[in-house]
């Protein structure tokens, strides 16, 4: 059993748990998110955290995702629908589509190992309503990032005073507990036919804009 495990081997797992709660303590003072989210890690409730997708979808990967799902939307939009009609499209829940993979750039800066110790490769979820009137077309358009928070075993990516391995390995003993990560936001805005972002259309940051 997890106690039993536990008993066995009290002295080193108690070291591994003191790691991570150091971690935590330094997380606090430089990675807030990732702090949140080990620390709810090791209260082992395993309750759902929400997140504010436009955070993830601004810049570096998470936008690279969110251009390429959006603009494969868009064609299949134009490609979809028939003049002066709507059309709702979503993608296949057991397909995987990316929205974020950080670990190519966790100590370029603060932000990218942040969201790198918290969220790190997450899939992305699409369902929108489009319409249109000649080449001008219109969305509705849902954007979902989900993930499940988990350390993976047998990796020895070190995180200060622990690693990925000694994380896994608290959830056996019962020291910690995966949880759901996700969120999502709605975008409405126009394109014409043709038009993609990251060309004649733009992410703000909030908002699709025509350039």
């Amino acid at each position: 059993s997890e106690a039993d495990q536990y008993l066995a081997n009290k002295e080193k797992y108690n070291k591994m748990i003191e790691g991570a709660y150091n971690d935590l303590i330094i997380g606090n003072i430089f990675f807030w998110t990732a702090a949140d989210f080990l620390e709810h890690y090791l209260d082992r409730s395993g309750t759902k955290i929400d997140i504010d997708v436009n955070k993830y979808i601004r810049t570096g990967s998470g936008y690279k995702y969110f251009k390429n799902n959006v603009n494969n939307v868009l064609a299949a939009c134009e490609n979809g629908i028939k003049d002066k009609s709507t059309v709702s499209i979503a993608t296949n829940p057991n397909v995987q589509f990316g929205a974020t993979k950080y670990d190519d750039t966790i100590w370029m800066s603060f932000c990218n190992a942040n969201k790198f110790l918290s969220v790190n490769h997450t899939d992305a979820l699409i369902s929108a309503t489009c319409s249109n009137n000649n080449d001008k077309y219109t969305i509705i358009l849902t954007y979902y990032i989900t993930d499940i928070y988990d350390w993976n075993k047998e990796i020895d990516n070190n995180i200060l005073f622990t690693n990925s391995d000694k994380l896994y390995t608290l959830k056996l003993i019962g020291a910690a507990l995966d949880f759901e990560v996700r969120g999502y936001s709605t975008y409405k805005f126009e394109w014409k036919k043709g038009q993609r972002i990251g060309k004649e259309l733009q992410f703000n940051g909030r908002s699709i804009i025509t350039i």
